[in-house]
C-alpha cells in the first residue's frame, strides 16, 4: 500500500533560441538530480523524454530509459537550437504518448521546463492540467510566469531550481495519503525590502509598492497561516521598520498601515544592493526580532535596480541561497541595465517589470507565484 503508485512521467525540454545554454544547462542539471530518488522500471516510474523548438521530437520514448544514470547521460546529450519556441507542439507531443498508454494504470505527468515565452501565444488556449498534471520548472534569463500559469492552470504548479518543491509535489500525488509520507509547513519568515533611494519615483513610494504590499499581505493571510513579515528599507544604508510580525487577522490592520506609504531618502546616494544582501543574512540569522531558527526563509526585493552590479551582489546572493534564503524581485524599471543587476541577484528566480497600471496582470500572477513559496512541502520514504 505504501508504495509510489506505478507512474508515468514525460520531460519536456525547451531547447529554443530564447532559453540560453546556462539556463538551459541549470534545468537539466535539476531534472537529472531528481532521477537518483526515482526507481525507474515499469513497477514503479517510466520515463519519456521530449525536446522542443519550432517542432518537437520525442528524444527518449518510454522503455528507453533503464535508470537514472541512464536518464542522466541522455539528458545531457540534449542540446540548445536557435529557434523558435512552439511550446504547444511540445505539450501535445506529451499528450499523444501518454495517451498511447491510456489502457494502463498508471498515473501521468508532465514537466515541462521552459521560460515560457511562447513564440505563438495564440494557440495557448488550452487547459492542459485538466486531464494530466502539467508541472512547469522555470528556467531562462527572462521567464513569463504569465504563460506558465496559462500551460499548468495554477502558480502552485509552476517551480523554480532553487528548491526541491517539484519532487515533492510528484511524490505526493503518487502516494497514498494515509501513509503520511509527505508533510506540509507554512512556517515562513519573509522579508520584504524596498528600496527608497534617488533613483526611486514618487509615484514608486506612494502608489505603486503600497498597492503591491497590499496584494502580498492578502496573498500570504490566503495561503499560510503560519508566516511572519519584516519591513526594510534602504538606500546606501539598512533600515528595519518593523522586526518580524506574525501575518493573522488581529495584526492585518496594522500591517495594512505599515505598509501603506514610503518616504524617499533625503540623501541622494545610489541603492547599496550587496549592503541590504548581507544585512539581510544577519538579521535571518537573529534571535531577538522574532526571527526563527527553522522557518523557511524568504526575501523579496522591490526597486528600480539602477546600482552597478559588482562581485559581492552575485556572492552574497549565492551564499544565502546555499543557506536556504529564496530570492525574489520585483523591478520597476525595464531597461537592460536594471534587469542585469536583477539576474546578478536572483538568477534562478521569476522576474517581473512594472510601470505602474501596465503590466498589472504580470504583477498579480507572480504574487499568486509568491504566495506559494510561503508552503514548505517535504516528501521522505
Amino acid at each position: 500500500l505504501c508504495q509510489p503508485f506505478p507512474s508515468d512521467i514525460v520531460f519536456v525540454l525547451d531547447n529554443s533560441y530564447s532559453i540560453q545554454k546556462q539556463y538551459f544547462d541549470e534545468g537539466k542539471q535539476y531534472i537529472s538530480s531528481l532521477s537518483p530518488n526515482m526507481t525507474i522500471d515499469s513497477n514503479v516510474f517510466e520515463i519519456a523524454v521530449i525536446s522542443f523548438s519550432d517542432h518537437a521530437i520525442v528524444e527518449h520514448d518510454f522503455g528507453s530509459i533503464s535508470s537514472h544514470v541512464d536518464f542522466a547521460q541522455k539528458i545531457s546529450g540534449i542540446i540548445l537550437k536557435n529557434r523558435t519556441s512552439e511550446i504547444v507542439q511540445g505539450l501535445n507531443r506529451a499528450r499523444y504518448i501518454l495517451f498511447k498508454r491510456l489502457h494502463l494504470q498508471r498515473k501521468k505527468f508532465i514537466v515541462i521546463l521552459t521560460d515560457g515565452l511562447i513564440s505563438t501565444p495564440s494557440q495557448l488556449t488550452i487547459s492542459y492540467s485538466s486531464a494530466i498534471p502539467v508541472y512547469a520548472l522555470a528556467v531562462g534569463e527572462d521567464v513569463s510566469h504569465f504563460y506558465l500559469e496559462k500551460m499548468t492552470s495554477s502558480m502552485g504548479s509552476v517551480f523554480t531550481t532553487n528548491s526541491d518543491r517539484l519532487w515533492s509535489h510528484i511524490l505526493a500525488e503518487t502516494f497514498n495519503g494515509i501513509c503520511n509520507y509527505c508533510s506540509k509547513s507554512s512556517e515562513t519568515d519573509v522579508i520584504l525590502a524596498v528600496d527608497i533611494s534617488v533613483s526611486m519615483h514618487g509615484h514608486d513610494l506612494l502608489t505603486t509598492i503600497p498597492d503591491i504590499m497590499n496584494k502580498i499581505l492578502v496573498k500570504m493571510g490566503d495561503v499560510s497561516n503560519d508566516a511572519q513579515l519584516s519591513l526594510i528599507t534602504f538606500d546606501q544604508t539598512v533600515n528595519t521598520q518593523f522586526d518580524f510580525m506574525k501575518v493573522s487577522p488581529e495584526n492585518k490592520s496594522l500591517l495594512q498601515r505599515r505598509l501603506s506609504s514610503f518616504t524617499q531618502s533625503n540623501y541622494n546616494v545610489a541603492a547599496n544592493i550587496s549592503n541590504l544582501l548581507t544585512t539581510v543574512q544577519r538579521v535571518f540569522n537573529q534571535n531577538t526580532n522574532g526571527a526563527r531558527h527553522v522557518a523557511k526563509k524568504v526575501l523579496l526585493i522591490i526597486s528600480r535596480f539602477t546600482a552597478d552590479v559588482d562581485d559581492k551582489i552575485s556572492s552574497v546572493s549565492n551564499d544565502m541561497k546555499t543557506k536556504g534564503v529564496e530570492i525574489f524581485t520585483i523591478g520597476l524599471d525595464n531597461n537592460d541595465k536594471s534587469y542585469r543587476t536583477m539576474l546578478s541577484i536572483a538568477p534562478n528566480s521569476l522576474h517581473i517589470w512594472t510601470n505602474g497600471e501596465l503590466n498589472v496582470d504580470s504583477v498579480n500572477t507572480f504574487i499568486d507565484f509568491f504566495g506559494y513559496q510561503f508552503m514548505d512541502f517535504n516528501c521522505i520514504f
